[in-house]
């Protein structure tokens, strides 16, 4: 079957940027990862065995054979000579070069937007930072945690004290970074149907974070009015837009927002004296109470089980264990098994279902350098000019 970015070539030489050419790939996009020549690049060194640090490293090492996948991976030392000529050969033969360096590295390098758009006019260069290219912050350093103070969403999230409450790394390096750097190719290749050429796509994490806040934040610039922690109606404020721990310490989220949707919840739990309490706050309090003692006589799932047929809105919190073995989630192929050289294993699928061209996962994602000598032999060199470039630490 046929999917919808059959034929694209990609070059990927980026690090965070690897969730954009994973999404890419699903979709059939043929992603040829650049690796660095190990010890070539500074970063963070590996770290084995138990603590934190260790437990960092194990998932660094599991998010790229998953975000990888379905890549071909060539590795290739780009401050030499050969290395920045086998990059520009990937590059005139590509539709698509993402890289996230810092603004002016690639330049620097001789793989930047005005040197490989010269070779390739229809070429999409995409650079993903935390700051953009422009502006006062663009050489600064950073991650996540950093991009999403400065996008404004670590501000909407308070824990114990109103100290920020720290998330994963899915709203900056995921959802504000990778996400819209697809979106973004995805555009660009549409307008290059129209125009016959390439453009620059300038993607930071900050501005994709705050981008996601355009509700809210029009909310605030509208009205002048800072949001509040469990004020409104979509944060915590209200009994029926919430969640309750159940019997087993286990939580259910509830989010009757709807009329005949929070009398539905009145009629399955059994408060129908709460029926005219929606649009009192004076009684929430109470209703907030008797939610909670409701759910708590009863174990989650049992919860679930007897709300299915009241129509209202509600699902379990699913706790990590049971995310990849929901029935849903697997009815739905949003977990799936991929290929590994250890047999089958599990990772995300695809997100968008389309109907006539759909994504579909690739293997796990290769090794730094797997496909060298493969990529390198497509590009026209043979064995000898292999060894004489890996002698001489070009390619690794």
């Amino acid at each position: 079957m046929t999917t919808a970015l059959d034929g694209i070539k990609v070059v990927d030489v980026s690090g965070i940027g690897a969730y954009a050419s994973m999404i890419l790939g699903d979709f059939g996009a043929q992603v040829t990862r650049v690796s660095a020549v190990p010890g070539t690049r500074r970063g963070v060194a590996p770290v084995s065995g138990p603590g934190l640090i260790g437990a960092a490293s194990r998932l660094g090492r599991t998010a790229g054979l998953s975000t990888h996948r379905g890549n071909r991976d060539i590795a290739v030392n780009l401050k030499t000579d050969d290395g920045r000529a086998i990059v520009q050969s990937l590059a005139k033969d590509a539709d698509v070069f993402l890289e996230s360096f810092r603004p002016g590295v690639c330049d620097r390098l001789g793989v930047g937007y005005a040197e490989l758009s010269a070779l390739n006019p229809r070429l999409v260069y995409a650079s993903l930072t935390g700051y953009g290219q422009t502006g006062p912050y663009r050489d600064k350093p950073g991650h996540d945690l950093n991009y999403i103070a400065m996008g404004g969403a670590l501000g909407f999230f308070f824990g114990e004290g109103g100290r920020p409450f720290i998330p994963l790394n899915i709203l900056a390096d995921f959802a504000g970074g990778g996400l819209y750097t697809c979106l973004g190719i995805c555009m660009a290749l549409l307008a290059r149907d129209r125009t016959g050429r390439g453009q620059h796509v300038d993607m930071a994490m900050s501005d994709g974070v705050l981008s996601l806040l355009t509700a809210t934040l029009m909310d605030k610039f509208e009205h002048n009015e800072d949001v509040e922690h469990r004020k409104y109606f979509l944060n915590g404020g209200v009994p029926h837009y919430d969640t309750y721990r159940c019997a087993d310490d286990r939580w259910i989220s509830v989010a009757c927002l709807e009329t005949h949707f929070y009398a539905n919840l009145c009629h399955a739990m059994g408060l129908e004296e709460f029926l005219d309490a929606q649009f009192t706050e004076e009684r929430y309090p109470a209703l907030r109470e008797a939610l909670s003692d409701r759910f708590a006589s009863k174990p989650r799932d049992e919860w679930v089980a007897a709300l299915e047929t009241f129509d209202v809105c509600v699902a379990p919190v699913l706790e990590q264990g049971e995310i990849a073995d929901h029935p849903h989630i697997r009815a739905r192929g949003t977990i799936t098994e991929v290929d590994s050289p250890a047999g089958p294993k599990t990772q995300v699928g695809v997100g968008p279902k389309l109907s006539e061209t759909p994504g579909s996962p690739g293997a796990e994602g290769p090794s730094p350098g797997q496909h060298t000598d493969e990529i390198l032999r497509g590009l026209g060199f043979d064995a000898v000019a292999i060894a004489r470039l890996r002698q001489a630490g070009a390619v690794g």
